[in-house]
């Protein structure tokens, strides 16, 4: 028997249940549970209240390209689209059986041990966050930060924003710096580096997440660092060509000869991403806009937010999104440009029809 998680109006039909206990008959695994997408959001609804272990262990179907994305960012396992087939439900029940345990979210209690008696904190965030957060995510952002704290030898007590909280007294700024460089290297993750937020002292002494909380909302400063510093800018590589196309940089530095390539810098914010500024020798610029829809209006070329490359497999919420968005940029001759793409992403961007350009761990430094 499937579980079904909140049956609405325009909920599962009798065929989309039978098509997936098809494809478990078949051999395929069985979900720990089935959501169908709705226009009023109670599937969604009930998906975000399971455990984030539990999301990953079942499958959504859907009918839009926002439910995908929803779907992504709650790191739903599978997906199928609606009208429902068998090889869809095969692909979706696979891919949620494959997902890896993730890791819990952060346990706001934890802030409670770091400064026991009440004295000063300070938050350790990512520098430029506006920028990175479109870039690999929230959830990959607090898995560093946690990875930071094993590092520093401290309580993992990282906020949602996310940041790492420590007491003032404890890891200096250069300890705290050289250790985030061994852990962006080791796990190929780029960044600007993290800054540090005086927090003050909680008026309650077990009041530490609302000091922090307030500290990083009035925050003004606005850590702005040299990109250069950190090996910007970055190269990006056509698809299947594999040809260097351009550069990228989260804000703009010293630019790199090379012909006719371009130099990319994030512009004006939108809900989805930025405004991108491509830099053409001899003085031109073309615009570029991140996007997670394939009603795609006019373009030079369309870019899809890093975050969303971390799930790109066969059946799961953002490889099929992809795939939607592969097919609209292909029949319209645009370039689709992927950022933060590693090793297993490459793969399967290799697949996709159209012209690709992409950046992140999977693509050289160099020439």
């Amino acid at each position: 028997m499937i579980r079904v998680l909140s049956v609405a109006a325009a909920g599962p039909t009798d065929s989309l249940v039978g098509v997936i206990e098809r494809a478990v008959a078949g051999g395929a695994p069985a979900p720990a549970w089935l959501a169908v997408e709705d226009p009023g959001g109670v599937s969604i609804r009930a998906v975000a209240a399971l455990p984030v272990a539990e999301r990953r262990s079942g499958v959504v179907a859907v009918a839009t390209e926002r439910g995908l994305v929803a779907a992504a960012r709650l790191d739903v396992g599978g997906a199928l689209w609606l009208p429902p087939s068998l090889a869809g439900a095969v692909n979706a029940l696979e891919a949620a059986a494959a997902v890896e345990a993730g890791r819990a979210p952060p346990d706001v209690s934890l802030a409670a041990l770091v400064a026991p008696a009440g004295g000063e904190l300070i938050a350790v965030g990512w520098a430029n966050r506006r920028f990175w957060r479109h870039q690999v995510g929230e959830q990959e952002m607090a898995l560093l930060l946690a990875g930071l704290a094993e590092a520093l030898e401290v309580v993992p007590a990282v906020l949602p924003w996310p940041a790492l909280i420590l007491e003032a007294g404890g890891p200096s700024g250069a300890e705290v710096d050289a250790a985030w460089r061994r852990l962006t290297s080791e796990r190929q993750v780029l960044s600007e580096g993290v800054e540090r937020i005086a927090c003050g002292r909680p008026r309650d002494p077990g009041d530490v997440v609302a000091a922090a909380m307030l500290a990083l909302v009035e925050d003004r400063t606005g850590c702005r660092p040299d990109p250069s510093a950190w090996g910007f800018p970055r190269p990006v590589h056509e698809l299947p060509s594999g040809r260097r196309v351009g550069w990228w940089s989260p804000a703009a530095c010293a630019a790199v000869a090379g012909g006719e390539e371009w130099t990319a810098v994030p512009g004006e914010a939108t809900a989805v991403g930025f405004h991108w500024q491509l830099h053409v020798p001899g003085g031109s610029q073309i615009a570029v806009v991140d996007a997670l829809e394939s009603a795609m209006g006019p373009a030079a070329a369309v870019r899809v937010p890093g975050w969303i490359t971390g799930g790109l497999e066969a059946g799961r919420p953002a490889g099929l999104l992809v795939e939607r968005l592969a097919s609209a940029a292909h029949r319209l001759g645009v370039p689709l440009w992927f950022a933060n793409v590693g090793a297993g992403a490459l793969r399967f961007l290799l697949r996709l029809p159209g012209t690709l350009w992409v950046d992140g761990a999977a693509v050289p430094d160099g020439e």
